[in-house]
């Protein structure tokens, strides 16, 4: 490891503190990045050394994504199958459909693995990039820079924010056979789902539009829930009516790989904490 001075590193601590990255100061003092490392380590970064951490780490994403990005032809799906409906699912709920691609972003690394699979089998494509965001639950997120994608997730609703008036549950469902609306609905449970200390079965959308839709896509399942509004957060909850109807919940639609992010069962399958509730 490299000696240097007091000086050094004085100056190799404020360049830390203004959100400089290990590699960026081991280039300006052409020192190894362990040699940045030890003298960083334990350095509070300044609120404005944070931003330009993150905006210098989103800048780096993309140019990751654009180095590797391939030209490899899309396959477009012929039919509506579980896999293409769990897609169209997860990216109205805890993914994005950007201009140039798709991305999903969850804790269960359970549900990532099965959205890139879904992903491999519909389009013939893996992800660009799959990253670990590092914080108290831990989540990943996959890219998927091919705007074929897209492009072809557009034709059956314009957004997949639900805060966009231009975001729909695809009318087809309407009119599809039960497993088909029962995989969509796990997604949205297993993205926005809860299970709550006192047993209640909760899960949110920002859309009233979206909410109704659910409520009606569960009733054609035989679920009876009630919509209400959230003042706190802002978003409309729907509420699976307990007893029977809770049961009928689960054998027809329930939890996969959702995991609980927060609170006494923090880490706990959704499943799991579901089953020891009917109990």
């Amino acid at each position: 490891m490299k000696k240097i001075s007091s000086q050094q590193q004085i100056n190799i601590k404020e360049l830390r503190r203004k959100g400089y990255s290990y590699k960026e100061i081991s280039k300006r003092f052409k020192i190894s990045k362990a040699t940045s490392y030890k003298y960083c380590k334990n350095i509070n970064v300044s609120k404005e050394g944070l931003s330009r951490l993150k905006i210098k780490e989103e800048k780096n994403i993309k140019r990751f994504i654009e180095r590797f990005a391939t030209a490899r032809e899309v396959r477009e799906p012929k039919e509506f199958s579980l896999s293409l409906v769990r897609i169209m699912s997860h990216c109205l709920f805890d993914g994005c459909v950007k201009g140039d691609g798709v991305i999903y972003s969850n804790a269960s690394i359970e549900l990532i693995e099965e959205f890139r699979k879904d992903m491999k089998e519909v389009f013939g494509v893996s992800p660009i990039l799959i990253k670990e965001i590092r914080k108290i639950t831990p989540y990943w997120m996959v890219y998927y820079n091919y705007k074929k994608i897209s492009d072809f997730l557009r034709r059956f609703s314009l957004s997949y924010s639900t805060s966009s008036s231009e975001a729909i549950i695809p009318s087809f469902l309407f009119n599809s056979n039960t497993d088909i609306i029962s995989e969509y609905l796990r997604c949205f449970w297993d993205d926005e789902g809860a299970v709550k200390c006192n047993g209640d079965v909760t899960g949110k959308t920002k859309s009233n539009k979206i909410a109704n839709k659910l409520v009606k896509l569960h009733s054609k399942l035989g679920i009876d829930i009630r919509k209400y509004f959230d003042t706190k957060n802002l978003a409309y909850e729907l509420y699976v009516i307990r007893g029977l109807n809770l049961r009928h919940f689960k054998e027809r639609i329930g939890f996969k790989y959702g995991i609980v992010c927060r609170g006494k069962f923090m880490g706990l399958k959704k499943s799991e904490v579901l089953n020891t509730m009917l109990k």
